[in-house]
Order: C-alpha cells, then structure tokens, then sequence
C-alpha cells in the first residue's frame, strides 16, 4: 500500500498540472500522460506480458515524469514554472518523508536538477521573449 500512496503521490500532481498545461489535449498528449499509469496499473494486476515489469513501472515510471516533465517547453508561460515547482515540491516531500535519508537523496538528485534547469529555462525564455517584444527586428 505504501508504494501505490508513493506512485500517487508522485504521478496525480504532475499529470493534473501538464494536463492543465495542455488542456485541450491531443490524442497522443493523453496517451503519453494516461499511459505510464495505466502501463503500471496492468503490471501491478500482473496482465499477460506485463507481469514482469512491477517494479519498472512502479518506479520507473514516475521518475521518468519527475526527470522529464519539467524539461518540456510549455507553450504556457505559467505552466513553465508551475511544472518545475510541482516536481521540486514532489522530491522535497518525498525526501522529507524519508527523513533526509541520502539514499532517497541520491536518488530525487536528477529530478531536483532537472526541476531547476526547467526554472532556469523558464526565467531566460520569458526574459528573451520580452527583450523580442521590445525591440522588433526590422523586416528585410
């Protein structure tokens, strides 16, 4: 029961706020972000072929939004810093929960990382788009 309050722990967060973040989805933005819950639900009920991915999923899965979500380019101003924010607030909790353990540590190190290069990237781009919008380039 731990690991499935983990899972949710880490997934509902970063999958309401990029499904905010792109709402209204495409087709393929929904499978992308409904399929690694679903891929690790049917692992979990051990369905044929999948049985052997448990812990993969379980793990795997999550990390990989903690890792990647943030890195994307929001076409949303807001959801360019809110993404980053969610996950930095998912491994903070999640270290906090595991009582500053270095392992656990060691482990939320890249998602931390990635969440602040995702905050950095943020500030510059805003900061570009408004120094674009000052000073338009003349058309040749």
């Amino acid at each position: 029961m731990t690991f499935v309050l983990g899972y949710l722990a880490a997934v509902v967060p970063l999958v309401a706020v990029a499904v905010a973040a792109l709402w209204p989805p495409r087709w393929w933005q929904v499978a992308l972000l409904v399929g690694g819950p679903v891929l690790t639900g049917l692992a979990v009920l051990e369905v044929a072929g999948l049985q052997h991915l448990g812990w993969i999923a379980i793990f795997g899965i999550p990390y990989v939004y903690l890792v990647a979500l943030p890195l994307v380019p929001w076409r949303r101003a807001w959801a360019r810093v809110a993404v980053p924010l969610t996950v930095i607030a998912v491994v903070c909790l999640f270290v906090g929960l595991a009582r500053f353990e270095v392992a656990v540590a060691f482990y939320l190190a890249m998602p931390f990382v990635a969440a602040v290069v995702g905050l950095v990237l943020a500030v510059v781009s805003r900061r570009d788009r408004r120094r674009a919008a000052a000073h338009p380039e003349p058309a040749d």
